[in-house]
């Protein structure tokens, strides 16, 4: 009697984790169910929009499945996902080590916190004007928007360059970005002839 009451109770023991996995399976998907069928739907759209559009840049969600289980399978995302981690761990210590001893220099002494205040409130600012550019240019879009004869061209022209420009941003993953610099700058050199010189994309007035 007491080894049967030990297997059962062994049993129950064994079979309490299988039963609170299914209980706990259950209770995810039935919480997350608009998740996971809106990720099973946009997986399927994806899967057929592949195979009928025939894109390279739109392959199927099955292709893109089974390369993402090849590199992984030949170690080559792991081991540039470990090359990086070692980067982000090494730059992390040396920014910490630096980090501790500069502050403690500059609380402890008043005349090192005085010389590198100017350098950690400059830091403090980076962040902030990282879209500093992209607010300007979108200033000065406005200002000539504004100030044109001919807002169909303008409004045409800008947006023809960020077609043009998101382009290139994706080419240059394939080629550089040393080379799409190369390429905005002689972008620039025909948009300037062309609007100073022969008046093509100048802003004049059209005879309807």
């Amino acid at each position: 009697m007491k080894q049967q009451a030990v297997a059962k109770a062994a049993g129950k023991s064994s079979a309490t984790p299988t039963v609170d996995r299914v209980r706990a399976l259950r209770r995810f998907t039935r919480e997350n169910a608009p998740e996971v069928l809106a990720l099973l739907g946009g997986a399927a759209l994806w899967e057929v929009l592949g195979w009928s559009l025939g894109l390279q840049w739109l392959p199927p969600f099955s292709k893109v499945m089974e390369a993402l289980a090849q590199f992984v399978g030949s170690g080559v995302i792991l081991a540039n996902l470990g090359s990086s981690l070692q980067g982000l761990i090494v730059g992390f210590s040396l920014a910490l080590i630096l980090g501790l001893f500069l502050g403690s220099l500059m609380g402890r002494y008043r005349p090192v916190e005085k010389a590198l205040d100017i350098y950690v409130h400059a830091f403090f600012v980076c962040p902030s004007i990282v879209f500093a550019p992209v607010f300007f240019a979108n200033l000065v879009f406005t200002h000539s928007f504004r100030d044109t004869t001919s807002a169909d061209m303008a409004f045409a022209s800008n947006l023809i360059g960020a077609m043009v420009g998101g382009t290139l941003e994706y080419i240059a993953l394939i080629t550089g970005f040393r080379v799409l610099l190369i390429v905005v700058a002689g972008l620039y050199a025909v948009a300037f002839v062309l609007a100073h010189r022969w008046r093509l994309l100048a802003d004049v007035e059209r005879d309807d």
